[in-house]
């Protein structure tokens, strides 16, 4: 059953909307999944809305729940063996789906299903569905040492989405991938960046923080993770810790918009967050690079038609 049964387009007082008639008479693994990522993801959601062809929408919305539920761990608990013990379910049923028993009983879960089914259409490999739990059993409160380990996490936990979209649009290209891994650690870094914003409220809920700012950024400006996270207006320390970051996340965003020409008409709509990386970037610099402006934390409602006038231009 398809949740996707006609996309449209809504214009409200200059807004763009994004609105779909669905199967409202009965519980769908698909709509499920669309909903999760819509309410937990919503700038890869307005992207992934874009992906031409139901198949293809339908598993990259399934791959993009996936991330989405082994994401909402870390934010949801305090105790970290009680977050690896949830993490186990993902990758035993992760187990379970590419077990090739005819017979196989898969977790009764929606999510699940939809990455079965996406899975079994599209072959997709395992090994990136196993990158994105792997990046999710780091530490909360292990700190990077350098810009390089940083960057090894988000391609893990980032890019891998990238090349399993990309294996559903049916793009097997070396160009391709390396744009791929550009933006998802582009985006993986700005996310990072973002999520500082709500550190002090997640700290007060018990909750850990996976520090972005590398140690070797913080000792190269004689900052410490603390001040970052108090970032006062006036500490220019934490404001150049910040910039170094966002800098480093510039430098991918650009290297994958480079290799624009070479990534074919089929694959430009999966590569759109880089529109949202970029206007949060550009945010973030007008905010003088401080985490916690009011700048950056509304949400950008021109982005839904940035993407869609950026699709038609087949850029990104």
């Amino acid at each position: 059953m398809n949740i996707l049964k006609r996309t449209t387009l809504q214009i409200r007082r200059g807004v763009i909307y994004f609105s779909s008639k669905a199967d409202k008479t009965s519980f769908s693994p698909n709509k499920y999944c669309l909903d999760l990522v819509r309410h937990h993801d919503y700038e890869n959601f307005l992207a992934t809305l874009l992906i031409k062809g139901q198949s293809e929408r339908r598993g990259a919305f399934a791959v993009r729940a996936f991330n989405v539920e082994i994401a909402k761990v870390a934010g949801s608990v305090s105790d970290e063996k009680i977050g690896q013990m949830r993490l186990k379910f993902w990758y035993d049923a992760l187990n379970k789906i590419y077990d090739k028993d005819v017979n196989k009983k898969l977790p009764d879960h929606p999510v699940i299903y939809e990455v079965n089914n996406a899975v079994g259409e599209y072959k997709l490999p395992k090994l990136y569905f196993q990158r994105l739990i792997t990046a999710r059993q780091r530490s909360a409160n292990m700190m990077f040492s350098t810009v390089e380990e940083l960057e090894q996490h988000t391609e893990i936990s980032t890019s891998s989405i990238y090349y399993l979209l990309l294996k559903i649009a049916g793009v097997e290209d070396l160009n391709v991938d390396h744009a791929a891994s550009h933006l998802g650690k582009a985006q993986g870094i700005a996310n990072s960046l973002r999520a500082l914003g709500a550190a002090t409220v997640r700290q007060s809920r018990g909750l850990s923080v996976l520090p972005p700012i590398p140690q070797e950024i913080l000792l190269k400006h004689g900052c410490s993770y603390e001040k970052v996270l108090r970032q006062r207006p006036e500490d220019i320390a934490v404001q150049n810790c910040v910039f170094d970051v966002a800098g480093t996340a510039k430098v991918h965003l650009d290297k994958a918009r480079s290799l624009s020409s070479k990534i074919p008409s089929v694959a430009k709509n999966i590569f759109l967050p880089a529109v949202a990386v970029d206007r949060f970037l550009t945010r973030l610099q007008l905010a003088n690079f401080q985490l916690y402006s009011d700048r950056l934390a509304k949400r950008d409602g021109l982005l839904a038609l940035v993407y869609f006038w950026n699709n038609l231009r087949r850029r990104f």
